[in-house]
């Protein structure tokens, strides 16, 4: 995949160098943004899950003992001790995940640019006559972006109305293009 990637930007770089540069900006400001924020997501998972092991562990220890526990008549204050671990833990995961949103809003919001900026001098210079709209189309086709931690796709390209995926596997000519509903 990433040899296709290549070389979609190397014909891209023969057509528009201009597109194929703001293309390419976006790869370093990924990265930038992977690397600001790494650390602190690693933080935050770590100290998570080490909430969750004392809260469990605490949980654990008092069904264990619960014979000691009412014998010395502690169950309020190990419910206590409980229900605060349980909420070290809870602010923990919503540490995690305000950093996950932020992380997510921050890339869509860099490759939401990233395609404005690509589509709009993209069709200034199809109305100048620089660029032809297969061009166009042809450079912006295989964009598709994977998001490494989820694992969601986003296919921005080679779809039919309505966004349906083109059926391309037909043998007639007369169905080769028309969409799977």
């Amino acid at each position: 995949m990433r040899d296709t990637l290549f070389r979609q930007e190397a014909v891209d770089f023969v057509y528009s160098p201009m597109l194929a540069a703001i293309v390419c900006a976006a790869a370093p400001l990924y990265a930038l943004l992977r690397v600001v924020l790494y650390r602190p997501l690693m933080q935050a998972q770590n100290e998570q899950i080490a909430h969750a092991a004392k809260q469990r562990s605490s949980f654990l220890e008092t069904v264990r003992g619960i014979q000691s526990v009412k014998l010395f008549n502690r169950q309020t204050q190990r419910a206590a001790a409980h229900q605060n671990l349980l909420v070290d833990n809870f602010n923990a995961g919503i540490r995690v995940q305000r950093l996950t949103i932020l992380y997510h809003a921050l890339n869509d919001a860099l490759f939401g640019v990233e395609n404005i900026a690509v589509v709009s001098l993209g069709a200034i210079a199809v109305l100048d006559g620089d660029f032809s709209v297969g061009m166009l189309a042809g450079s912006r086709a295989p964009c598709r972006t994977v998001d490494l931690d989820d694992g969601r796709s986003r296919d921005r390209g080679r779809t039919g109305r309505r966004g349906f995926p083109l059926n391309f596997n037909s043998s007639s000519s007369d169905e080769a293009f028309t969409s799977i509903p």
